[in-house]
């Protein structure tokens, strides 16, 4: 069993490209699942994968090696 690094929110919101309202906007809408230990609220890294893994990209699809050539 593989044991993911938990992120505080704080820690998470630039991984996820987020501010706190947008982050707890995700998290009520489901978009992202987080960990509750009391009081504090915690983001597994695989779940910051599975979230950044969701959403949209903008040129080039993922994946595909980056080319130095040039195009006039």
């Amino acid at each position: 069993m593989m044991i993911d690094r938990l992120y505080s929110v704080r820690d998470a919101l630039p991984l996820i490209g987020k501010g706190l309202t947008g982050f707890y906007a995700e998290l009520k809408a489901g978009k992202l699942t987080a960990i509750k230990q009391g009081t504090r609220t915690f983001i597994a890294e695989s779940e910051i994968a599975r979230y950044r893994a969701t959403l949209p990209t903008i040129g080039r699809p993922p994946g595909t090696p980056f080319s130095s050539e040039r195009r006039d």
